[in-house]
């Protein structure tokens, strides 16, 4: 099945973009000395639009309330997705170093590392840029579809 460009998933991918940017930008001031701190707002970004593109692009058509709460809903995907992504390019990272004895260990290593960023990233910037960017997104790619389905 070949995806199909829609502006409700192009609005979507891109509103999930900007909000995985903002987030990430608040995330990295809680740790500055981040591995990965050049890229991890621009890698953000990237995983928001395919996140945006494909949870909340594919669940348009519908009421504003039940866009805003679809978009809010999105938005706890892009963090658990981005604790994945972000987690496994630590280990990865970890492991070049010789900082891992056995792929085992490793894989086991990556849910410690998720715990640990995800305990960082509870913070209030974050958190309201997740959900508010979610919500707004939800909404104006609602609006998108109707006006250019």
């Amino acid at each position: 099945m070949v995806p199909v460009l829609t502006s409700g998933k192009l609005v979507s991918g891109i509103g999930f973009a900007i909000t995985a940017f903002l987030a990430a930008e608040f995330y990295q001031m809680l740790v500055p000395d981040l591995y990965t701190g050049q890229w991890i707002s621009v890698w953000a970004a990237a995983l928001g639009f395919i996140v945006g593109w494909r949870i909340l692009g594919d669940q348009l058509n519908c009421d504003l309330r039940t866009a805003a709460r679809r978009g809010a809903l999105t938005s706890i995907w892009l963090f658990i997705w981005a604790m994945v992504l972000f987690s496994s390019a630590e280990m990865i990272r970890r492991s070049m170093q010789h900082r891992a004895p056995d792929p085992g260990e490793a894989i086991g290593k990556v849910f410690e590392i998720i715990i640990d960023f995800s305990v960082i990233a509870w913070d209030v910037k974050v958190i309201a840029a997740l959900i508010f960017g979610g919500l707004i997104s939800g909404i104006v790619a609602e609006l998108s579809n109707r006006r250019w389905h």
